[in-house]
């Protein structure tokens, strides 16, 4: 089962008031007082900023500072996707895979993880390369997995080792042909440029 990947936030502050409550909100994070992260996170999230929002979702899914509820988390996490959030994408789909707080849906899982991957999340990139290499959700593509392999390689993963993730994308090599490895290469260099057109 795979865990939903707790990236550490660093809060990139925008200007006004909301920027203020953000800073408060992340000094009490780091305090563990997560009644007042709560208390400065929701009128954020309920006014539309994702990062609020996302925050809120990992705090409702661990379960700090409020009753553990995966189905509160994928909503928040579903509005902060909605607008981009990759992180929120990421985890989206983990939940999607996996069906908590959500039905279980490898369809959406792919979705979310090809969104988040296309915003150059490495996990989300390392988890469509898996789901090509067997199949499940998508056709069976060795080519296909091996590029996202390759490109949760130049990103910063943080649920997997890049050791676990070098062989993995190794095994993938193995069952390339030449002809296959060069068109695999081509398209890695062809994505690196432009992850919006990466398939």
């Amino acid at each position: 089962m795979k865990m939903l990947a707790i990236i550490a936030l660093a809060i990139v502050v925008p200007l006004g008031a909301s920027a203020d409550a953000l800073d408060d909100s992340q000094a009490a994070l780091d305090t563990k007082n997560y009644a007042a992260a709560i208390a400065l996170l929701t009128p954020l999230a309920d006014a539309g900023n994702a990062l609020a929002q996302t925050q809120l979702a990992h705090l409702a899914y661990e379960g700090r500072g409020m009753k553990a509820d995966a189905t509160a988390a994928a909503q928040w996490f579903r509005r902060a996707a909605d607008q981009g959030d990759a992180n929120a994408q990421y985890n989206l789909g983990v939940m999607y895979e996996n069906g908590e707080g959500v039905p279980r849906d490898i369809g959406a899982a792919v979705f979310w993880w090809r969104s988040a991957a296309r915003r150059s999340c490495a996990e989300a990139q390392y988890n469509l390369g898996g789901l090509y290499y067997s199949g499940r959700g998508v056709s069976k593509d060795l080519v296909r997995a091996y590029v996202w392999k390759s490109l949760a390689l130049d990103g910063t993963l943080t649920t997997v080792t890049p050791r676990k993730a070098r062989v993995s994308r190794e095994t993938v090599a193995a069952g390339l042909s030449q002809a296959q490895l060069a068109q695999a290469k081509t398209q890695l260099e062809a994505c690196r440029t432009n992850l919006d057109g990466c398939e």
